[in-house]
Parts: C-alpha cells; structure tokens; sequence
C-alpha cells in the first residue's frame, strides 16, 4: 500500500470452502498468510516479516450465509500483535510458515476465539497477522 503501490487485482485469491464432515479436515491448523519466497517453492518456506512485504489485509469473503455449523473460520482475536512480536526480532528476512507455525502459534493460544460468520456478502478485513484456521465442524 501507498503511492506508486497499487496494483488492481484480477481475483479474490484462494477460496476456502468448508463442509460439515466426520472426517478430520487436514486444514484446519493455526496460521497467517505469508507474503513472500526466496527460491524456494516448498509453501511451507514462504515467509512473513514485520513490514508486511507484499500484503495489506486478509480479507475473508462470505459468499454464503455462514453459521456456527457451516465450517466457518476461527479467528484468535488480537493475534495480529503477538504475530508482530513474534516477527520482529527477525526483521526484514522475517520467518518461514514451517518456523511460524513449529509451536502451533502458542503465543496468541490466551487470545479469545471467535467464528467468522454471517450472511452472505459479509466481509472481514483483517490485519495480515491475524492468527487463524479452518474450523472442523459436524454440522450438528
């Protein structure tokens, strides 16, 4: 973001859809997305840093109405600050998913969970550090 920086999207990125399953999902893990790679094209050694490098918000789309039984998000409110911290020290090199990810995101596990839902059209525009995952539901 800022001057010179814009650049129109030609999409709304990845489309995560969830069903109610018995199944365990396999995705359903804490995160944040990360923003860049050197040479490597493994996902897990993608990287984040403190400065946000090519990315200004996780944006979480609701093309359907979405409930506590749809398989929604979880979100860990105020995660954005512990994953800032968590990043800082390794200034612009910043981590890889794999080292962010090594302890399960632990240091926003005190922060309260929220599911991302509503009706269809809603949008949640998130800070890019925001801790969250898929969320494994029965739809009971």
């Amino acid at each position: 973001m800022g001057k010179g920086r814009w650049l129109p999207r030609g999409g709304l990125g990845t489309f995560a859809v969830g069903f109610p399953s018995a199944e365990e999902p396999g995705d359903d893990g804490w995160h944040i997305e990360v923003s860049f790679a050197y040479e490597k094209p493994d996902f897990m050694e993608w990287r984040a840093n403190v400065h946000r490098k090519g990315r200004a918000l996780l944006m979480l789309f609701l093309f359907s109405d979405v409930g506590i039984h749809d398989s929604s998000t979880r979100i860990r409110v105020g995660s954005h600050i512990d994953t800032a911290r968590q990043l800082a020290p390794a200034k612009e090199a910043g981590l890889t998913l794999r080292e962010l990810t090594s302890d399960g995101f632990a240091g926003s596990a005190h922060r309260l969970e929220q599911l991302a839902t509503g009706p269809a059209g809603k949008v949640y525009l998130c800070h890019p550090f925001l801790v969250h995952s898929a969320y494994k539901d029965y739809g009971k």
